[in-house]
């Protein structure tokens, strides 16, 4: 008797707006907003995905979930603006 395949994951998302793509564990901005789990795209912030948050197993996890999205959604502006004034520098 064979078992069941398992389950396969999607492998790349794409983002609709740029068509930025990158693996769908990394390469995007996550961060959790009122219990909702987002995935942003880096390059023009378009929410890719949202989906319900796993509760954190305690006030530490959860502590730390929001520093971390916080410094993505920190890090995620500070390359935007970086690219914006790269592309005024390019044409004046």
């Amino acid at each position: 008797m064979s078992q069941p395949d398992a389950p396969r994951q999607k492998s790349t998302l794409f983002c609709s707006d740029c068509g930025y793509e990158s693996p769908a564990p990394s390469g995007w901005l996550e961060y959790t907003l009122s219990d909702q789990r987002h995935k942003r795209c880096p390059r023009c912030f378009a929410l890719v995905t949202r989906r319900p948050a796993e509760a954190p197993a305690d006030a530490w996890d959860h502590s730390r979930d929001r520093v971390r999205s916080g410094f993505a959604l920190w890090r995620a502006g500070v390359s935007q603006l970086k690219q914006s004034v790269e592309r005024l520098a390019v044409h004046g």
